[in-house]
């Protein structure tokens, strides 16, 4: 190992932080060295392209920074109603509501719930975005072999409404999960299905639609 290599091991086994002053890139400066940046969730770096940030100056300039408002209101912006629905569009859905984050609508999703269903089943690495309390217990299996069991889990539960909660797929091992498995759920009871899509949403598939239209055409069709 170089003396450079043998330096910035030394530097990431310590845990230093590292405070910079310039927009994240591939790269970030820290004291006048270059380091590679591997952290983050600007996965596709929009919020360094040129393109991209002459479109957020021209929103601004009509916008503003900020809406002192509510959506509420008796003002409004005709912004949010324009943007969901064309994401409406995206997914193949009747409808769609944006939120300030990921973590924010899945933590809407996933409280509305709590107050209308009595039992949660979490798919393996359910992102936390999706869990309805603090801390909840995940399977430790796989995912092929999770879905396998969800009938029969279903079948040990008492009876009423049940939420199943999961990520369309894995995004620390770029596994792409397979949703056939939800046209061997019981019809004996409700089921809502929620899916967190946000790491294949504008990626994967068709128009960037991921997984949402897939799993519409299981459940509907």
């Amino acid at each position: 190992m170089s003396e450079r290599a043998k330096e910035r091991t030394d530097v990431w086994q310590k845990s230093e932080n590292f405070e910079i002053s310039q927009l994240p890139n591939r790269t970030i400066t820290h004291q006048g060295r270059p380091y590679r940046f591997f952290s983050g969730t600007a996965y596709l770096g929009l919020p360094q392209n040129p393109s991209f940030q002459h479109l957020v100056v021209e929103a601004i300039s009509r916008y503003g920074t900020v809406f002192g408002s509510s959506r509420n209101g008796n003002v409004r912006l005709g912004i949010y109603e324009e943007a969901e629905a064309k994401l409406a569009a995206v997914v193949g859905t009747e409808s769609a509501l944006t939120l300030s984050s990921g973590m924010m609508a899945g933590q809407v999703v996933s409280n509305w719930l709590r107050g209308q269903i009595g039992t949660f089943i979490y798919a393996p690495t359910a992102h936390p975005a999706l869990w309805h309390a603090p801390v909840v217990t995940l399977p430790t299996m796989s995912f092929a072999d999770w879905v396998v069991q969800v009938p029969k889990q279903l079948q040990t539960i008492v009876p009423g409404p049940v939420a199943i909660l999961t990520n369309a797929l894995d995004a620390v091992c770029s596994d792409y999960y397979d949703f056939d498995w939800v046209s061997n759920l019981p019809d004996n009871r409700p089921i809502t299905l929620v899916v967190d899509d946000s790491h294949g949403l504008g990626v994967l598939n068709q128009g960037g639609a991921s997984g949402h239209k897939s799993v519409i055409n299981l459940l509907f069709n």
